[in-house]
């Protein structure tokens, strides 16, 4: 399994699972950025 970080370490954390066997950017590529500004996701 590969890990992905993003976001500041000191931020809460948020962990985003895939329900579907899909390539992670597929499923939430298009929100990370935006939770990257709150949480260590």
């Amino acid at each position: 399994m590969k890990v992905h970080e993003f976001g500041n370490r000191e931020n809460p954390v948020i962990l985003l699972l895939p329900e579907t066997m899909c390539y992670w950017k597929g499923n939430f590529g298009n929100v990370i950025d935006d939770l990257a500004k709150d949480f260590l996701v």
